[in-house]
């Protein structure tokens, strides 16, 4: 069989991808996906760079489905921990100190607590010694598909909440922060603790919420919201594709305006990527370097879409985990193109 290779650009959805052209291949597939020849079966693959398909099915823009939370199929095996303390390291969760602040991290869409910014993030709240650290593992429950993973986030919330009931812990001394979609997990804990014992976290940390919750048909209860939590910051630096748009938190930063940050220009094909991952580092710098953010006026159009108006006398906060709790509304966080971030 005579294939023709054809190596070029496709410009799907906002995504540079490189794609193989079967011209002998002729089944007709759906949006986002391409026919294929695999094992010598014509069969569709998906072409979206966010998110591995099943080859032998039609390929869905998850980013276009709305979740739903009865097609859940995490189970409580899917989500595991692991505890720290500084006088302990790894433990058992009896060891935790009731009376010390906990932080709670949990990853997104497809990840995993061995992340480098999770750990980098460990280390340096271990070596405060006053925390308690609990990292949340929901990988057999984040994936394959962005679709399912959206749809697991309520059941996997619901089953860190119970955790920390179950270990005694005070709502109001613990932080969650989370990355994408593990935001809305932090955001669904919060609403089980509440609901359950009419208490409230302290604090939710939204590191590029994931704007899997914002498209149409997901109701805002579904989603992470300003009473989740006593206290909700997040922080935006990819909207054009993959994060949360609109403001969401008490206190929201828009990290250079929010789209595009400097220097991922250099690959067009992971723009979108390195630019949602910056929340990462920007974070776990916050938390060793304190710098400062500028109050700005944002306001949306009917595609939410953002226009950003400076002030004449803007209030000046520290971005990141050390910002005072008592902070409300939008900020503009300027940063170098390379690590270190915070200028």
């Amino acid at each position: 069989m005579n294939k023709i290779l054809i190596f070029s650009f496709l410009f799907l959805s906002n995504f540079l991808v490189y794609y193989t052209q079967e011209t002998d291949c002729t089944k007709t597939c759906g949006i986002n996906a391409k026919c294929d020849i695999v094992n010598n079966v014509q069969t569709c693959v998906c072409i979206l760079s966010i998110m591995e398909g099943d080859p032998n099915v039609e390929c869905i823009n998850p980013e276009l489905t709305p979740v739903d939370f009865s097609l859940a199929t995490a189970t409580r095996n899917d989500v595991t921990y692991e505890f720290y303390t500084a006088s302990s390291g790894k433990c058992d969760i009896s060891k935790l100190n009731k009376h010390h602040r906990t932080i709670i991290i949990t990853h997104g869409y497809r990840g995993t607590i061995t992340e480098n910014w999770i750990q980098e993030a460990k280390e340096a709240f271990l070596k405060l010694n006053i925390y308690n650290i609990i990292l949340v593992n929901w990988t057999p429950a984040a994936g394959p598909l962005l679709s399912a993973a959206g749809n697991n986030v309520k059941r996997v919330g619901k089953y860190l909440a119970q955790t920390i009931l179950g270990a005694k812990l005070r709502p109001e001394l613990i932080q969650i922060v989370g990355f994408a979609l593990g935001s809305h997990v932090a955001g669904h804990a919060g609403k089980y603790i509440t609901a359950k014992t009419f208490r409230t976290l302290g604090r939710i940390t939204a590191l590029e919420s994931s704007g899997k919750m914002e498209v149409a048909g997901t109701f805002p209860e579904s989603r992470l919201n300003q009473t989740d939590a006593l206290f909700v910051d997040v922080v935006h630096t990819n909207t054009r594709r993959i994060g949360y748009k609109k403001t969401i938190g008490h206190c929201d930063w828009y990290v250079n305006f929010g789209s595009v940050q400097p220097g991922c220009e250099v690959d067009p094909t992971q723009n979108d990527f390195c630019s949602h991952k910056r929340s990462q580092v920007l974070y776990v710098e916050s938390i060793t370097k304190k710098v400062m953010s500028e109050e700005i006026l944002v306001s949306f159009d009917e595609d939410d879409n953002a226009t950003f108006t400076p002030l004449p006398r803007p209030k000046k906060i520290v971005f990141g985990q050390w910002v005072n709790l008592n902070a409300r509304g939008v900020y503009l966080l300027k940063t170098r193109s390379t690590e270190p971030l915070l200028i």
